[in-house]
């Protein structure tokens, strides 16, 4: 092994080795700079100018919320203990080896930080490396715990051949890892405050962060693009993050300046695709908060007047609830509401930014050779409506191979859309299979060889219906839908105690039922499929992977199923961006 690759595995042994012992079960966090004796949230004490930031407000009750979640749940059930086993004896080794080294085991790790943990990537100035790592976490009780760790990394580092230096600020000792083999490669610091236990990837970020213990005036509280993000997601999550999208894309251009690309010219690219309309974003995240198991939500802060791609994607809210053709049965709906006017303007203003009358030159090309030809805004778009919906379901029985699926474009006008859908097939000199089915015709198109390696055995089904364009990649959920006779989506009991959690106008809609989908993951668990995808992956060796999804080692499919109930998600977009919220309600709620 080189002498780079060497420093390499030892800088990441040690950080690992931190950041085990910081962070403990993930490595989402909060964290606060402390005093010893009062914590300050994180966005009071980091810069105005940090790029990302992902904090967990208290890792204690994290812990305790995902141990009453339905996974924390069915991980305790009594019929998971030999799953469990097993997963313990593969950790055995190298827990015990981690124990050699700095004292404790993985799982005594996991329950030292108590407290708020953030980790955090500041933005800088002049640097071929343009951001900073700076991570805090407050281990409370487990402090002395802690410092044991800590001061243990700096023995791992000896003995790996880093260079551990210790130095003074403000009453805090900082202990500096470095690389021996290379002076350019950036240290490891890390410093004890209280309770409260600091990374960072130089000294002097140490050092500016620790003249900051209460607070700075122009923190990253203080940004606006950080107010706004947070403001939407609403208060005390117990897991957040932020990314600052402009800068980001600041850097990146910086970057691209570094390996030969003309920055100014990455940059005009980004404002020509509208992307500098993308300000920021965060998300939230949250476990066994009242009649949920876990909400997840998220916010994309891009205000209006939004320009090129951006502009594509208008969303207007609407009633998005399942019509009558969508079965009741169905494992997942999620409808989404698209103005494909508008979203055809913006393409149009956007092509003609590069080839000024590029479309119109496309379609003038079209009918040259076919009478009137197509045209794009009348033929293509006009026709069609403002939803998308996307609906699938599993065969019975339910197998690796049982999902099928259906896409349905909303139409305003069937008959147009027909004959649209002749012009097309001309152009293309597709002779796809024609057959009746309840009244209606159905397309067949055999399926391209590249799909069929892709375990998708077709056909591909199209079928104008209902006030709707289908699209199948399986023809019997579109046979069943054009059937009819059944009770819809709408009037299932499940569905309705998902529903009553949505708004009542939503730009996207989702529903999802994850039995069916585990059911069929779990199935193909002992398949002949999934012993060849772990050995291609594992030659030779069938690896901890393949130990630990033996099927021997699973309960009874029931006793999983007891912790699966469903979910639902809607997305709004607003004058300001767009958010999204995803849950999962708990059992008999």
């Amino acid at each position: 092994m080189r002498d780079g690759s060497k420093a390499l595995t030892r800088r990441s042994l040690l950080l690992g080795l931190a950041l085990s012992a910081l962070v403990g079960t993930t490595g989402r966090g909060q964290a606060l700079i402390s005093s010893g004796q009062a914590t300050v949230p994180a966005e009071k004490v980091l810069p105005a100018n940090t790029l990302f930031m992902t904090k967990i407000e208290k890792m204690e009750s994290l812990r305790e919320g995902f141990l009453a979640s339905q996974i924390g749940q069915l991980m305790a059930d009594p019929g998971m203990k030999p799953f469990m086993d097993k997963l313990h004896s593969i950790l055995e080794k190298p827990s015990e080896q981690l124990k050699e080294a700095v004292g404790l085991t993985v799982p005594e790790l996991l329950t030292l930080p108590q407290g708020q943990v953030f980790v955090s990537l500041i933005g800088q100035t002049n640097e071929k490396v343009p951001v900073a790592l700076f991570i805090s976490a407050d281990a409370g009780t487990n402090a002395a715990k802690m410092a044991e760790v800590m001061a243990a990394v700096d023995k791992v580092a000896e003995q790996q051949g880093a260079g551990v230096a210790t130095d003074q600020f403000e009453g805090l000792t900082l202990h500096v890892i470095t690389n021996k083999d290379d002076a350019t490669a950036p240290p490891m610091v890390w410093a004890q405050n209280g309770t409260v236990f600091h990374i960072a990837s130089s000294p002097e970020l140490m050092k500016e962060m620790a003249s900051h213990p209460t607070g700075r005036e122009n923190s990253l509280a203080t940004n606006e693009l950080f107010g706004a993000v947070t403001k939407k997601l609403g208060t005390d999550p117990q897991v957040s993050w932020f990314l600052d999208i402009q800068q980001a894309l600041g850097i990146a251009s910086q970057m691209a300046g570094q390996n030969g690309v003309d920055a100014d010219t990455v940059t005009a690219q980004i404002q020509q695709l509208g992307l500098n309309g993308l300000k920021a974003m965060g998300g939230r995240y949250d476990l066994n908060q009242g009649d949920f198991d876990s909400v997840y939500k998220m916010f994309v802060y891009a205000p209006s007047p939004v320009q090129g791609v951006l502009k594509m994607l208008a969303m207007p809210t609407q009633d998005l609830s399942p019509e009558p053709w969508v079965p009741g049965t169905v494992a997942s709906y999620q409808a989404t509401s698209l103005d494909l006017d508008a979203t055809w303007k913006a393409i149009t203003e956007l092509a003609d930014t590069y080839a000024p009358g590029v479309l119109d030159q496309v379609e003038q090309g079209l009918a040259a050779g076919n009478g009137g030809g197509l045209k794009f805004k009348d033929d293509l778009i006009g026709p069609l409506g403002k939803r998308i919906t996307v609906v699938s379901d599993f065969k019975k029985p339910i197998t690796e191979a049982s999902q099928r699926g259906v896409v349905a474009v909303a139409l305003d006008d069937s008959k147009a859309f027909q004959n649209t859908l002749n012009k097309i097939f001309e152009l293309a000199g597709a002779t796809p299979k024609q057959r009746s089915f309840q009244g209606t015709n159905i397309y067949d198109f055999d399926v391209p060889p590249e799909m069929a390696q892709q375990g998708i055995t077709g056909p591909i089904s199209l079928a104008i219906a209902k006030d709707q364009l289908y699209v199948a990649f399986e023809p019997t959920l579109l046979e069943q839908i054009l059937r009819g006779g059944y009770t819809g989506l709408a009037e299932n009991p499940e569905y309705q105690a998902v529903s009553k959690h949505f708004p009542a106008q939503t730009s996207i809609l989702s529903f999802a039922r994850p039995e069916d989908a585990a059911r069929s993951a779990f199935g193909m668990l002992g398949s002949d499929q999934f012993k060849a995808a772990l050995q291609q992956s594992n030659p030779g060796d069938s690896g901890p992977i393949a130990e630990l999804l033996d099927p021997k080692l699973l309960p009874e499919f029931s006793v999983i199923a007891k912790y699966l109930s469903p979910q639902g998600g809607f997305g709004i977009q607003g004058d300001d961006g767009v958010t999204f919220t995803r849950f999962t309600v708990k059992k008999g709620h």
